[in-house]
């Protein structure tokens, strides 16, 4: 039997990558920049926690 749900959580996982590989990107850009301004560093923060919950969700559902 297949697992709807399970089923649309990879879809979504799946659909998200690219996402995410935007996201590695920008904290990769992020870095570069000058640490000692406050929005850079805010900024990099948001991003490294986004990739992190998305990371999390796609082991969740299997996806790595």
């Amino acid at each position: 039997m297949i697992d709807v749900g399970q089923e649309i959580y990879g879809l979504i996982a799946t659909r998200n990558r690219p996402m995410l590989t935007a996201l590695d990107l920008c904290i990769e850009q992020l870095k570069r920049l000058p640490s000692g301004d406050p929005a850079i560093q805010y900024a990099l923060q948001c991003a490294q926690k986004a990739a992190e919950q998305e990371r999390h969700f796609q082991e969740r559902v299997g996806i790595t």
